[in-house]
């Protein structure tokens, strides 16, 4: 039998363990919500994290857009160098009212203005009097000819109005700054290098030889070598069957595509032939825009490049090194042995007046050896520059073997070509 103390002592043991139980129960309750008031915290200090970092990013790519819009793109739409090119292709798109209503009052007083001899008989002078160079091309034929001709004349407008402004003008010489500005590398304190020097002198001297072209078409217009053709066969078949008129064979004539009519035969398509007979303009074979634009093209590539960037780098390398030699130099008082007078030299990061001289020296000498390298790169032909000599003689070729120009008129769109984009990076130069 237990005694009263006995069941005491039971009872007390017995309270202070389910005290001791809910107090455990307390503590594991507050442990609960403190834990999940701490990830409520750290939820909502991720999410505002998270937040403010897609609004720095946000603002880094707004800021990267305003900076390209401010620095690329709104230079060149306020830009006077469209205005040419514009005129140009609203002068060709109404030539017609323009030329056979407003400056001669009808198409037949305009034919009758057309020049069929004159460039036939300048194209003999440069053969010295021997033949016309495209009447010696008629006798050089081949199927795989035409078709490497026709490639430049089908590249005519792709090649000047799309690849070469927008990717080689535009977006080569700013790849680098882009790249920093639109993958979010550019760090806000440095200045980005934005440049449409080249694609403004490309774009005004495109402009600027379209427009004389245009001009010459509408106050001189000349006929191109297949219309001349065309006129020396039907005259021929006109005096051989003058007694018998009935009897006369037709000729055989170019039409619009001239000698590319052959193309269209092969592949079974009128390609050509839709091209030239939906043209506006089909007297003005004086001066070639063909060999004209590329030619631009060319000299662009040579004055523009050939810039007088690297002398200023050389100049700014020389400053960034005696700059950085004067940081370091530190005026130094030592005794020397002479009577115990104080004299004063010339000490950076323990070297003495001479060999820092010395350390002039050499500096100086590997900046000559940059400037004769940089020289003999500006000397040395450049890949685009090789490429677009050879286009030239490419699309001359073909201009004189489809019989749509005359000799004279490639040398004539080649040298008016080297005259604007010389003025016109003049102009630019700054």
């Amino acid at each position: 039998m237990l005694k009263p103390k006995d069941n005491k002592l039971m009872m007390t043991t017995s309270t202070t363990m389910e005290d001791n139980n809910k107090l455990e129960i307390l503590k594991s309750k507050i442990e609960n919500v403190t834990t999940a008031i701490e990830e409520e915290e750290i939820t909502s200090s991720s999410d505002s994290s998270i937040n403010s970092k897609s609004e720095e990013k946000k603002k880094k790519n707004t800021n990267s857009f305003l900076i390209l819009f401010n620095k690329l793109i709104k230079p060149l739409l306020f830009s006077y160098a469209w205005i040419p090119l514009t005129i140009f292709f609203l002068i060709m798109s109404n030539f017609e009212f323009i030329a056979y209503q407003c400056v001669y009052n009808s198409q037949e007083k305009y034919e009758s203005q057309i020049g069929i001899e004159t460039l036939a008989k300048l194209d003999k002078i440069f053969t010295l009097g021997f033949f016309v160079p495209y009447e010696l091309m008629t006798y050089v034929y081949h199927p795989l000819l035409d078709f490497f001709f026709a490639i430049p004349y089908l590249n005519h407008f792709v090649f000047p109005l799309f690849i070469y402004p927008v990717i080689i003008c535009l977006i080569i010489p700013n790849f680098s700054s882009m790249k920093q500005l639109l993958t979010r590398l550019h760090h806000p304190r440095k200045k980005v290098k934005l440049t449409t020097r080249k694609l403004k002198v490309y774009l005004l001297s495109l402009g600027a030889i379209s427009i004389f072209q245009m001009i010459l078409c509408i106050i001189s217009p000349t006929a191109p070598p297949w219309y001349r053709t065309n006129l020396i066969r039907q005259h021929m078949v006109n005096t051989i069957f003058s007694s018998s008129s009935n009897l006369a064979p037709s000729p055989l004539t170019y039409n619009v595509e001239a000698r590319f009519e052959n193309v269209d035969r092969i592949i079974g398509f009128s390609l050509f032939h839709n091209i030239y007979s939906n043209g506006k303009i089909k007297y003005g074979s004086f001066y070639s825009l063909h060999v004209g634009w590329s030619s631009v093209i060319l000299f662009v590539e040579m004055f523009v490049l050939a810039g007088g960037w690297t002398f200023k780098k050389t100049k700014n390398s020389i400053m960034k090194r005696t700059l950085s030699i004067m940081d370091d130099v530190v005026p130094v008082v030592a005794v020397t042995n002479n009577n115990d007078e104080e004299s004063c030299y010339y000490e950076r990061n323990g070297l003495k007046e001479e060999e820092l001289k010395d350390l002039e020296n050499q500096s100086n000498q590997t900046d000559n050896n940059e400037r004769q390298e940089e020289e003999k790169k500006k000397k040395t032909w450049t890949w685009s520059q090789i490429f677009m000599i050879n286009y030239v003689i490419w699309i001359s070729f073909a201009a004189v073997y489809s019989a749509h120009h005359y000799l004279i008129d490639c040398l004539v769109g080649t040298l008016l070509a080297w005259i604007i984009t010389y003025v016109v990076s003049l102009i630019y130069k700054k």
